[in-house]
């Protein structure tokens, strides 16, 4: 008795579902384009950012080298501007290399497990980028500073030194 009635009762329910539409395909349509397109709009934010990053690289790379090149006082300096010279470079072909993985992903076009793996890669990729940079910056810290033996100097000098380092970081 009890399982004709549940019979009864699903059926029903189930015309009920069949009449109504839950769901307008043509809104349907409409909400996945939009969210394309501000998905597609953040994408093209982040290749903005990169490509001025890669402009800032590239005068960075071209004012250090001549820096090096026109410079006889650096003394025991020279050769550590001359590895932050030789780490930009590396620097800049990443930057050209993430830009364009950012520009092959197409949100519209692509699986959305493919957009979902390209991004987690891509952050991934953010997050190690910056704690390489982060130990290179330390390296270059300590380097300069027993390099330009700090301690030795005052007080103004020194927290400069600091100053600066600690901005940048």
């Amino acid at each position: 008795m009890e399982l004709d009635e549940l019979e009864k009762a699903w059926e029903s329910w189930e015309e009920t579902l069949q009449e109504k539409e839950i769901i307008d395909p043509d809104s349907l349509r409409e909400l996945i384009a939009r969210k394309s397109s501000s998905a597609n709009s953040g994408i093209r934010k982040l290749r903005k950012y990169h490509i001025v990053l890669i402009l800032f690289s590239l005068v960075g790379i071209s004012l250090l080298g001549i820096y090096i090149i026109n410079q006889e006082r650096l003394g025991d300096m020279k050769w550590l501007y001359g590895v932050i010279f030789l780490i930009t470079i590396p620097v800049f072909l990443w930057d050209l290399y993430t830009t364009h993985y950012l520009s092959r992903t197409r949100i519209d076009r692509m699986p959305l497990s493919t957009v979902i793996r390209r991004i987690n890669t891509y952050n991934y990729w953010i997050i190690q980028e910056r704690l390489v940079a982060l130990g290179l910056l330390i390296i270059i810290a300590v380097s300069q500073f027993f390099l330009t033996r700090v301690w030795e100097n005052d007080l103004v000098t020194q927290l400069t030194f600091f100053l600066v380092w600690g901005a940048l970081f």
